[in-house]
This record gives structure tokens, sequence and C-alpha cells, in this order.
């Protein structure tokens, strides 16, 4: 086993040593070319990354150049006027703004900061008037909290107004009586008061009438003027009604009362949009489209507010720069992400110099894929072509995607660490400071043609040595393991045999010792004790002829001399010979075959295998079991089965195959005795002669007992 175990270490090291040195001379060459191939590649990403700097620079420039080529030498209403139409179809930029250079927004105005009510009109209380007027309004509210809207309308009416009040108080009063006239019903009366609401509002100064509060109380009236009228004249629309309404809807579409609130204008265009929608049969042909243009104009404003909005929140400093002309920055939102490039306007533009406001920029919504496609198609394509295919992804200052594939964030939540290096990433500079470019694999399990090629190689390379390795300790240990088990084996085989040696011979010696003596007179137990003297010198024939078998076995010099052999014939001699043995123990035997039955086999061996069958049915049998034993014998096609079944504590399914195993004994075989080598004569007597045996499954289905099967080819199968 010393020997064994020394011999199959050197062979182990003997193939192990030389593989290792192969793998790290292959490897670190590997390394090299691997190291080349990375710093070709970050050359050819970083020179790629500086050109998509260059080429989306130059894009953007581009896109405003002919958004503002028509600008110059214009008044500054006249480029409001120019930036509040409609675009045209087709067109790249999204939206335009003008902003002054303290980052203030010059159109549209700063967006309200909050609410969804308007406040209506607010007066200084300390005029004359003003402060009687809130107290009545307010006691009139209460009323109409409680609606009790009659006594409210009531309330107002019968104020005695000075005659110096104030014209926004009058203004406020007639809408506020023709609102609670509409509450009761009066509807005719009420469009008086609110006539006269809009008649002194047009009186107003224009800077006045913009002022929030009353450009808000103007819309109100006019709204409540086209409602009235709507409820007065049914659904048989007037052309001036209709023309009313869209006037309306121009108003609040041109930005009017950009002063509120986009979710209450939004509001109100809506009603009044429905008012109009109702009364278009008996409108002019042209009043539909009309409708359509402004509902389009609304969603356009609306996009340049929020464009605003978004834009009053970033850090805008950098307009102060006189040097500066241009500058570009993202917009991320969840459904869609821009770039907003600001460019510095003439300063000859009219308004600018001798207005309030000093230097104006318009800022342009620029569209991401739009403005990126065309410069991205081919760098992509020069690069899928030569470098394994890379992508664009473009992030903004804060790590967000805008353009292109994953991010390395979404990657890191998504797959773990990000495959990126610092080569494949660039920090945009410039009109484009805040800007990252990323060249991503198109594939992101493969980087490279080249480096998929060299990891796969390191990778078989590892792999085989770690599996030469792994097989070679397994089979060492495997291989150690059985030598360990089988000495363990042939120990106990030793020992169990020397009991059961010991055993007849202590009976022969017994028996021997009191015949010699002359102990028995009585015939008849003198003849028994013979008996005893012949069986277990039989028993003790049988056992050491097994041992010289299985020595014969190791030594492979064990040899069966095959003749044609009437196997039935065979069976049953041994059948009959050994049913008066298997009588005296209660056991009986059947005997079922087929007929006639040649078979080109060695008789004595044949005989020796049967018996072993039989005699460990009759030994591992429990004492509550039926004792029957079943010989069967049936011809197949090509081989001859025969069958011993017996009714004892049977065989795992666990165990079925080790049992054929030398000196194997199964743990259930208990303290009965036994040397584990019967049934491995069994198997090398049915292995010599080309057959096969096993324990398999009853065929009755009764879990009792075991079933042994020796499958033997016939004698025309085996020459063939």
């Amino acid at each position: 086993m010393r020997s064994s175990k020394k011999t199959l270490t050197l062979a182990l090291l003997l193939q192990l040593v030389p593989v290792t040195i192969v793998a790290w001379i292959g490897l670190r060459e590997l390394g090299r070319l691997e190291d080349e191939v990375g710093e070709s590649l970050s050359r050819g990403k970083q020179a790629a990354l500086a050109r998509i700097e260059e080429s989306l620079s130059n894009a953007i420039d581009r896109v405003v150049s002919v958004r503002t080529a028509d600008l110059d030498n214009h008044s500054i209403a006249d480029l409001i006027a120019t930036l509040a139409a409609t675009p045209r179809p087709g067109e790249e930029t999204l939206c335009s703004v003008l902003f002054a250079s303290d980052g203030e927004p010059v159109f549209p105005k700063r967006p309200p900061s909050g609410g969804t009510t308007p406040s209506l009109s607010p007066i200084n209380p300390n005029r004359p008037g003003v402060g009687d007027f809130y107290r009545v309004l307010r006691e009139a509210e209460v009323l109409a909290s409680l609606q009790r809207y009659d006594d409210a309308c009531e309330h107002l009416t019968d104020w005695d107004a000075p005659r110096n009040l104030p014209t926004e108080v009058a203004v406020r009063l007639a809408f506020e009586r023709g609102r609670l006239l509409r509450k009761i019903g009066r509807r005719v009366e009420a469009m008086g008061e609110l006539r006269e609401a809009e008649r002194l509002t047009a009186s107003l100064p224009v800077l006045q009438r913009g002022r929030a509060g009353t450009a808000a109380l103007l819309l109100l009236t006019r709204f409540l003027l086209l409602d009235t009228e709507a409820q007065l004249i049914g659904l048989e629309r007037q052309p001036s009604f209709v023309e009313s309404g869209l006037d309306l809807l121009r108003t609040i579409a041109r930005g009017d009362y950009d002063a509120e609130s986009d979710a209450w204008l939004d509001r109100i265009f809506a009603r009044t949009r429905s008012l109009v929608e109702a009364g278009l049969a008996e409108a002019a042909p042209g009043a539909r489209a009309e409708l359509e243009r402004l509902i389009e104009q609304r969603s356009w404003h609306v996009e340049q507010r929020n464009l605003v909005a978004t834009l009053v929140e970033r850090d805008l400093s950098a307009l102060a720069d006189p040097d500066r002309k241009r500058l570009t920055l993202t917009w991320k939102r969840s459904t869609a992400s821009a770039f907003i490039a600001f460019s510095r306007l003439p300063r000859d533009i009219d308004g600018v110099i001798d207005g309030d406001i000093d230097g104006l920029w318009i800022a342009h919504r620029l569209d991401v894929n739009s403005v990126v496609q065309g410069i991205a198609a081919e760098v992509e394509e020069r690069l899928g072509s030569e470098q394994g295919g890379y992508r664009l992804t473009l992030l903004d200052a804060a790590g967000r995607r805008i353009y292109g594939t994953a991010t390395n964030n979404e990657d890191a939540r998504e797959t773990g660490p990000s495959t990126l290096d610092a080569t494949s990433r660039l920090a945009f500079t410039g009109t484009l400071a805040g800007i990252i470019a990323e060249l991503r694999p198109e594939n992101p399990l493969l980087l490279t043609q080249m480096t998929r090629r060299t990891i796969l190689t390191k990778s078989v390379l590892l792999v085989a040595l770690a599996v030469i390795a792994s097989v070679g300790a397994f089979l060492l240990i495997r291989t150690l393991r059985r030598e360990a088990e089988l000495a363990g084996l042939r120990t106990e085989f030793v020992s169990r045999i020397s009991h059961e040696l010991k055993t007849p011979l202590s009976l022969i010696r017994m028996y021997g010792e009191t015949l010699a003596l002359g102990r028995v007179s009585d015939p008849d137990k003198a003849i028994d004790f013979a008996r005893v003297i012949a069986k277990e010198s039989t028993r003790l024939t049988e056992m050491i002829d097994r041992i010289l078998d299985l020595s014969k076995i190791d030594a492979d010099t064990k040899s069966y001399d095959p003749r044609p052999t009437r196997i039935d014939l065979l069976v049953a001699d041994v059948v009959e010979t050994y049913r008066g043995h298997l009588a005296s123990q209660g056991f009986e035997i059947h005997f079922d075959h087929d007929g006639a039955i040649e078979v080109l086999v060695d008789p004595d061996g044949l005989n020796e295998a049967l018996i072993n069958l039989l005699s460990n049915a009759a030994k591992y049998h429990e004492g509550g079991d039926e004792k029957r034993i079943d010989v069967s014998l049936a011809e197949g096609a090509n081989d001859v089965c025969l069958r011993v079944r017996d009714r004892g504590m049977g065989i795992p399914k666990s165990e079925r195959e080790r049992i054929f195993d030398t000196f194997y004994r199964s743990p259930t075989a208990g303290e009965r005795r036994g040397a584990g080598i019967g049934l491995a004569l069994v198997k090398h007597f049915v292995d010599a002669h080309g057959g096969s045996c096993r324990c398999v499954d009853n065929d009755d289905g009764d879990p009792r007992g075991s079933t042994f099967e020796l499958r033997l080819p016939k004698r025309e199968h085996r020459e063939t």
C-alpha cells in the first residue's frame, strides 16, 4: 500500500509539473499580447472620443446658426413674436426662449412659484374707499358661503360706493356682482355687469392692465361673459360667439396671462375650448382649423414655460461672462433628454443697449437623438467595423444617461461593477462642459475580438490545469481510499475466516476425541457424532475450496472448461441434491423451466454458483418469513436466464451493486456466518462466461426476499 501511494504520487507530479510550466509560460505571453492590444484600443478610443466632442460641438453650432440666422437687427418685440410662433414641421429645435445676462428670463416670463388659484386685483387698502370695499366684499362672501346668493348680491348692490372709488375697485365690484347674478339665474343682468367690468378694465393703462391680479380678473370676466352667453343662446351658437371664444383662446395661447400659473390657465383654456367646439357647426369654415392651431400654439407655449421653469433653477452665472459666446447644458427628464444651447445675440438688437436689459441670450432646446444621430452613425460604424463594435453613450454632469446604451451606474445596479476603463470615458470641456461621453461595447459580454480570444485561451488553460490537477488528486485519493478499504476488508476477512475455520475444527476435534476415548456406548449416538464430523468436514472443505478459488482469481489462474451442457438437467440435479439439506432446515424448493436448454458452460462452475445462491437463500432467512425458495430457468433469444428467489430479509437497492464485491458483506447480514466471497465467486463465474449477474426486483412485487438473476449467453450467440 505504501509503495502504491508513492507510485501514484510520483506519477501525478510528473503530469502536473510540465503542465504547470507550459501554462505559466503561455499565460505570461498572453498577458503581454493583451497589454499591447489594450494600449492600442485605448489610443483608438481616446481619439474617437475627441472626434465625437468636436463633431457634437459643430452639430450644435449648425443648428443654432440656422435658428438665429435671421434674428439680427430686430427689435425685442419682433424677436419675441418670432419665438412665440409655433415652429414649422420638421424643425430640429423643439423650443426657444430668451434670457438676460443675469439669468432672468425675458420670454416667456418666470412662471409663478406656486398656487393654482389667482389673486384677483391686489389693491392697496390705504387708498380711499378700498378698505370699505374689502369689508363689504368679505361680508358678501360670508353670505355666499352660506348659499344666500340673493342676500350677497343685494348686499353688494346696496353698497353706496364713493365717487372717487379707484377704477380697479370698480372693476372688481362689477365682476363680483356679475358672478353673483349668475348664481341666482339673472343672466341678462349678469352679462351687463360683466361687460361693465370689461369696459372699465379696458380704460386702465397698459402696464396696470397687465398686472397679475388685474389680468386674471379680466380673463375671468371674459370667460364668464362667454359662458353666460352660451347659456342664454343654448346650442344655437352665433358666429360672433365662436369668434369671441377664439379671441379669448388667442390671448391665452400667445402668453397675455403668463403671470398666472399654467394649471389655472389650462383649466380656463380647456373650458373655453369646449364652449367653442360646441358652436363650430354654425361657425365660419376656417374656425375649426383656427381652433386646432391655437391648441397647438398653447401646447408649444407651455413647453417654453416648462423650459424656463427648468432653467431658472440652474446655475446660469456663466451667462454674465462677456467673453462667452455659447453655452450648452443638458436637460434630463423621465421621458426625454435634451441639450440646452445658449447663444449670445448681437448687441445691436434694438432695445438691448438702450433698454433695461443688458445683453440677451437665446436658449434652444435641442433633441439629443436628432443632434447626435448624425455624428454617431459614422463613428459607430467605424468602431464597429475596425475594433469590435462600440456604441456611444452621453451622460450629464450627474451621471444620468441622456443618449445611448446603459451607463456605468446602471450597469453596477444590474450586472455588478462596470467593465469600462478610464480610456473609454471623456469629460467634454469648452462649450460642452458638463457632458461625459462613453464608448461601450456593442456586446457587453465581449469587449473585442482579440481580447475575446486571449481571455478564452487563458480560461481554457486555467481550466485545463485545474481539471488535470483535480482529476489527478481525485484519482489519487480514490485509489488510496479503495486500497485502504480493501485492506480493511481483507483484515476483516481473515478475522471472519479464522472464526469460520475454528468452529468446524473445534467440533471435529471434540466429537473425534469423544469417540476416541470410548465415552460413547450408544451406537446410534456414535453414528450421530460421525455424521457431525462428516458434515463439518464437508463444510470445512467447501470453505477451503472457496478460499483456493479466490486465490486463483486474485492470481488470475482460475479457469473454466465450458462445454455443451443440458443446463436444465444440471440445475435440476443440483436442486434435487440440495433439496434434502434444505428440507432439514424446513425449506421448500421449487424448480420451473421451459424444457431442454443447452448452453456452453462449465458444469462444475455453474454447480458451485447455484449452490452458493441456494446456501445464501437459506442462511439469510428471517425466522417468521415463509420458507420457500423458487428456482426458474427461462430461454431467451440470445441468452438463458437462471433465477433464484427467496423470501428472506431482502437486500436494499443501495447495496445491490456492492454485494458482488470481494469480502463485502451488507450491514443487514448481522452476525450470520460468512466471509463475503460467495457472491464474488458467482460474479466471476458469470463474467468468465460472458454473462451477467445482478439482484433484481421480485416479479410479483412482494417486497420480501431477493431475486438473483444469472444470464448466460446461448451456445450459438457465444460462438459468434
